[in-house]
């Protein structure tokens, strides 16, 4: 009498068609494989629609802080302390990038209060908040498919749980060259702007991000155009350099680079700036959003109040003889069927404000009455 086993024949076919498939879909989860920010190669950062600006035309980005002398010396102050800061901590030769983070976070957020002090700004370290709000991920279309890049950031500024601007922080040991270094800080400037842009509904123009080892700074933007997103990698700027001539071993000088320290923090009064910007525009979409619903709700209560719209010219708009079409009467059924007080404009076509408008209705009442 049979058990009702399979035979072992059908076994090893089925064990030949589950390798066949998974042999058929390597290439497939290879090409999706999630990578580090941190660990993108030079491959993936040509994938980035980026340009390196020459040194000779950073003058033009930092000439606006050339108004604004009182505001330089406060930075130029800061900036200069952290610098000399940065030069006892190269003495003590450190392998570690928390001994860099403190007092970098501590020079970002004192100029951003000092800066936007009333703006609510809010900070989240790598130290000290975790993972949530500094992680990010995104996409990256490369020649092998689109990979998903994730990472987290060192500081990440925000306002209302929208990013304005993110700090990488590295040990004074780097350079900040290798495709390694700005991979990772292309990566969050692009994953950060993204999360604006999904928190506010609108692409920031422009996110500012910086990459700093203590001794080294590169400032990257990430701005956003019809054509899509751009990204502009600034000089590395170096704020001392490490003299060992004529010194025994192990010894060596170290020597503040008072230029590259001007430019530092003329280029960190720009992220100011481009913050502060970035917070006002927040403000002034999340108001026009919210302002379409506020008049939603003034026409749904008074119906006499006319509508903030130009009046038709004379000869173009409906004549009092005109019948509602079709489109009208679907925008009334949408509106609950035209109850008391609502004022009924005819509409001759189905054109894009229409549409807009008739979709803003539905939401209200979706909103509202359900």
């Amino acid at each position: 009498m049979s058990s009702g086993a399979p035979p072992v024949a059908d076994f090893v076919t089925l064990t030949a068609e589950v390798k066949a498939l998974g042999d058929m879909l390597s290439p497939i989860v290879q090409k999706v494989k999630s990578k580090m920010g941190s660990d993108l190669g030079a491959t993936e950062v040509e994938c980035f629609n980026k340009s390196y600006l020459p040194a000779s035309d950073f003058a033009v980005y930092i000439q606006p802080t050339c108004q604004y002398p009182e505001a330089y010396e406060y930075v130029h102050h800061m900036v200069l302390e952290y610098t000399q800061d940065m030069i006892v901590t190269a003495q003590m030769n450190p392998k570690e990038e928390q001994h860099i983070q403190p007092p970098t976070f501590k020079l970002l957020q004192d100029l951003v209060k000092h800066f936007l002090p009333a703006l609510g700004i809010e900070f989240f370290e790598k130290s000290v908040t975790g993972t949530v709000e500094i992680g990010y991920k995104t996409y990256l279309a490369t020649s092998r498919g689109v990979v998903p890049v994730t990472g987290e950031t060192d500081l990440l500024i925000c306002v209302g749980g929208v990013p304005v601007g993110n700090v990488e922080v590295k040990n004074v040991t780097m350079h900040c060259n290798t495709p390694n270094e700005i991979g990772e800080i292309l990566a969050e400037d692009k994953g950060f702007a993204e999360r604006h842009k999904q928190r506010v509904g609108v692409e920031p123009r422009l996110f500012p991000s910086v990459l700093v080892s203590g001794q080294t700074w590169v400032f990257v933007d990430r701005s956003f155009r019809e054509g899509g997103d751009q990204y502009l990698v600034f000089p590395a700027l170096v704020t001392f350099d490490i003299e060992t001539a004529g010194k025994g071993k192990g010894a060596a000088d170290y020597k503040v680079d008072e230029q590259s320290v001007e430019m530092v923090s003329r280029m960190l009064m720009r992220m100011m700036h481009a913050m502060e910007k970035l917070i006002k525009a927040i403000s002034t979409t999340r108001k026009r959003v919210y302002d379409v619903y506020a008049a939603s709700e003034d026409t749904e209560e008074e119906g006499d109040e006319p509508d903030d719209e130009d009046p038709p010219a004379p000869g173009k708009g409906p004549s009092a003889t005109d019948k509602p079409t079709a489109t009208a009467a679907a925008g009334k059924c949408a509106k609950g069927g035209g109850g008391r007080g609502e004022k009924r404009v005819p509409q001759s076509d189905l054109t894009m404000v229409n549409m807009y408008r008739h979709d803003l209705d539905i939401l209200w009442h979706r909103t509202v009455l359900l």
